[in-house]
């Protein structure tokens, strides 16, 4: 929580903090709409994290409204300076196909986006990770990586 952050910040370890409104779809974020002001408030070494639970088969209107989100999102982190961590889910009652995480991360990246991390979704398809891997070198190669979640993992 906000004390252990508090405590951590400064000391060299890499903190990521999250600034979305828990499960909200479409994404929020804290702050709106000044979100780029509160941020200035944050120590400049944490990272900001947002989820945003998607799926390829989103009605439109769901998706541009993450959109719009995210990629202001993404311009507040650019005035701060403060780096962007996006989170991708499936949706409640929804779950990702082999293909599906790489047409999300397309789709931001043509929306504007680019974040300096992802942290995505577990999958034991390597054509899937092949294909995010090729997306992100294509339109970011200087994405700072990809991580993995971890919550459906057995190890």
């Amino acid at each position: 929580g906000s004390p252990v952050l508090e405590a951590e910040s400064g000391s060299g370890r890499w903190l990521a903090r999250a600034i979305d409104v828990a499960r909200s779809r479409p994404v929020q974020v804290d702050g709106e709409p000044e979100v780029a002001a509160m941020l200035h408030t944050w120590p400049a070494d944490e990272v900001v994290k947002v989820i945003a639970y998607w799926h390829p088969a989103d009605p439109p209107e769901m998706a541009d409204a993450q959109r719009r989100v995210l990629v202001r999102l993404q311009s507040a982190c650019d005035l701060s300076g403060h780096e962007l961590l996006v989170e991708l889910q499936s949706p409640a009652g929804a779950s990702f196909g082999p293909g599906d995480v790489a047409t999300v991360v397309t789709d931001l990246y043509g929306a504007g986006l680019h974040p300096d991390w992802w942290k995505l979704p577990p999958t034991a398809d390597v054509t899937s990770w092949q294909q995010v891997g090729e997306v992100v070198r294509s339109f970011d190669p200087h994405c700072r990586g990809l991580l993995v979640l971890g919550h459906e993992s057995s190890a």
